[in-house]
């Protein structure tokens, strides 16, 4: 099946039994690294080459973007299928949406969605002091507003007051004032003027400019249909008009943020852009800067660069940029609520496909601040729902809702959407919203399903997911049946006889025995380090890291090592500007700047491999690993609710998820004091390794 295309790709008998299987709903239940992907797109070519299948009667739904593409890519480019539509749940909504004729005006993204709710508090909530108070009280944990709302008639004049008493009370003159201020926005890549940039040097352009009145616009589309191109920014001043491009690089080409493959693009993509930015007329028209000049710095010659082409410098009064800080300084109060509690909590309940009357019984059902709450956020859903209606916008939960309610009134259309053969890839993700929408184009268009996944790696029941749907998958569907595909061919049998001797301790998980032709002794390193003095630790945790990298680097230097924490923060327990440069998920070496390194949190290495992982942050507390944070207990009320007795479910699957992402060797970083109950439980299997921190 797979010779012409790649003969190195080989199915084995249980992928070839599940591709041959004709059930009317399949389950194929697999291991990680087992090939999934492999035996959906099998299935797609045999459907179409053995079954009679039009290939635009198959759809292959998955969960990310991202992996949508590469199984379109594949499809399509290697195997010519390009009939066969590959969808995210979401676009196949949008679509079926469409097909019905059903009118919108554009989709509410989650910037969009805070926006709807941060307008609501500041013009018309604040105003009910009644609701105000209510809602203070209620989420008071996640506000930040002090004194004095009381007495404010509206919420610009109590942001107004507790800003200028912020300057009195730091004892910093205006100038002093304004500069600590644009120093902490450009941490997190905000400008004066309020918008989050790219990076950090677009903020310093984009301050630069502002602060000498030359006015800009970022990103804004380059004026030519054939182009796909938005500089960086576009600058206006008395009929003058020009674009800058930052490129972030300097004159030679390097940037240590980047890896060999990801500079390698980036450079390709800026010699294309510069190319056609040279080119006759747009030479007048771009200016180009980049990160490090040998002569100055990118500011200077961009400075430079606006005189020659006649820009004048109108240096703006502190008191306008105090002005302006102020004014684009409104959200500190009520961020943290809005997008921590708010916008999850809304869109878990429409992910639950739950309504006005939910919120009434469940309303009748609690008492005390649970009840307050409820209130409180019942407010916040009817005026988001009018606004959208108002609006006539939808959201991407409204994607598949909407979806779902359409869907009878396409079905004779022929719209592009009577599908007879649906794959659904990362089953074990599914959410309630999703299986009902697939459930009902199943029985509308005599639709077989083949769903693959693994419930061992079912980690987002926080947004949603329900791993009941995938454990009862043949008491959810009609003839239904399930095989597994138990061979893996990422980690070696050693490592997946530890991760399934842990995993299976949960009595909830569906029992399978992974199978591997790879042989590795001790794939699990414990190591143990002395977290005594605190203030050390993080000096103790970047050694071993870094000797683990010596380790790897000088006997395997092409390897690809990844860095896994719990957290996005974990990257920083290991800070050490002597070893390491770590700027968001980029982390360089001092020491082998051309290691190939990477840091990502487990629940986004989920899917891929690397040669090494070090896992960060083994330790037993709030913020450790297992994680101890519990739900808000009003989250609790409306996520669904799972029959496993083990303790940290959930957890526990997150930590096979980390273990299995090497094909090689995974270490662990373990504090003596405060070890994690995890590393207690797997410290005596068999083939793990325990080391302390001078013996790495």
């Amino acid at each position: 099946m797979f010779e012409k295309v790649d003969p190195n790709i080989k199915l084995d008998e249980q992928q070839r039994g599940a591709i041959l299987n004709d059930a009317d709903n399949l389950l194929v239940v697999a291991g990680a690294g087992s090939g999934k992907t492999t035996t959906m797109i099998a299935k797609v070519k045999y459907l179409v080459d053995k079954c009679g299948y039009q290939q635009s009667e198959i759809a292959v739904l998955s969960f990310t973007k991202k992996v949508t593409e590469e199984i379109e890519k594949t499809l399509h480019d290697k195997f010519g299928l390009k009939g066969v539509d590959v969808h995210t749940f979401h676009s196949l909504g949008l679509k079926i949406i469409r097909a019905s004729g059903e009118n919108f005006n554009g989709i509410v993204d989650e910037k969009m969605q805070y926006n709807i709710f941060s307008n609501y508090i500041k013009d018309e909530l604040f105003v009910d002091k009644e609701k105000f108070k209510l809602f203070e009280h209620s989420f008071s944990k996640f506000l930040r507003f002090g004194k004095g709302w009381e007495n404010s008639s509206n919420f610009e004049e109590y942001h107004n007051s507790i800003y200028n008493e912020n300057l009195i009370k730091s004892g910093f003159d205006l100038k002093t004032y304004n500069h600590s201020q644009i120093k902490k926005r450009r941490a997190y890549k905000k400008s004066i003027r309020g918008e989050y940039l790219a990076s950090k040097e677009e903020v310093d352009i984009a301050n630069f400019l502002y602060k000498n009145g030359i006015d800009y616009e970022y990103e804004r589309k380059y004026n030519d249909p054939k182009k796909l191109l938005r500089p960086d920014f576009f600058i206006s001043q008395l009929g003058k008009e020009n674009y800058i491009e930052h490129f972030g690089v300097d004159q030679e080409g390097n940037n240590y943020m980047y890896d060999e493959e990801t500079l390698r693009s980036y450079l390709k993509t800026m010699e294309r852009k510069t190319e056609f930015y040279n080119q006759g007329y747009n030479k007048n028209l771009f200016i180009i800067t980049q990160s490090k000049y040998k002569d100055g710095t990118y500011l200077s010659h961009l400075k430079d660069q606006l005189i020659k082409k006649g820009y004048q410098f109108n240096r703006l009064s502190d008191e306008e940029i105090f002005t302006t800080l102020r004014d684009t300084n409104k959200d500190g109060y009520i961020n943290t609520f809005i997008e921590k509690m708010l916008i999850p909590f809304i869109n878990l309940f429409k992910q639950r496909n739950f309504n006005v009357d939910n919120f009434d019984n469940l309303t009748k059902e609690n008492t005390g601040i649970l009840k307050d709450q409820l209130i409180v956020m019942r407010d916040f859903y009817i005026n988001y729902q009018k606004k959208l209606a108002e609006m006539q916008k939808i959201d991407f939960n409204d994607m598949i809702i909407k979806a779902y309610t359409v869907m009878p009134n396409v079905k004779e259309k022929s719209l592009g959407v009577d599908y007879k053969y649906l794959i659904i890839d990362e089953y074990q993700d599914i959410s309630s919203q999703r299986f009902n929408l697939v459930e009902r184009m199943s029985k509308l268009f005599d639709a077989k399903i083949m769903a693959v996944g693994d419930d061992w790696q079912s980690i987002f029941g926080f947004s949603g997911a329900r791993i009941d749907l995938f454990k009862d998958f043949d008491k959810n569907l009609e003839n239904a049946e399930s095989v597994p595909i138990e061979n893996t061919y990422r980690n070696s049998q050693e490592l997946i006889d530890i991760a399934g001797e842990f995993i299976l301790k949960n009595e909830y998980q569906v029992k399978k025995k992974l199978k591997s032709s790879k042989h590795l002794n001790n794939p699990v390193e414990i190591i143990i380090y002395d977290d005594s003095d605190f203030r050390k630790a993080d000096i103790q945790r970047s050694k071993i890291v870094n000797d683990i990298i010596n380790h790897i680097y000088s006997r395997h230097p092409k390897s690809k090592i990844l860095l896994l924490g719990r957290y996005r923060k974990d990257i920083y327990t290991i800070q050490n500007d002597n070893l390491f440069n770590i700027i968001g998920e980029r982390i360089t070496s001092k020491k082998y700047p051309k290691a190939n390194l990477k840091f990502l949190t487990i629940h986004k290495a989920k899917g891929l491999g690397c040669d090494h992982c070090i896992l960060l942050n083994l330790s037993d507390e709030k913020y450790g690993f297992p994680s101890k944070i519990e739900d808000e207990p009003l989250v609790k009320l409306i996520r669904p609710k799972n029959d496993e007795s083990i303790d940290y479910a959930e957890e526990r699957r997150l930590f096979y998820v980390a273990l299995t992402r090497t094909k090689n060797k995974v270490y662990l970083l373990v504090p003596k004091s405060k070890q994690s109950i995890f590393v207690n439980e797997i410290e005596e299997y068999k083939n793990v390794e325990k080391k302390f921190a001078n013996q790495v």
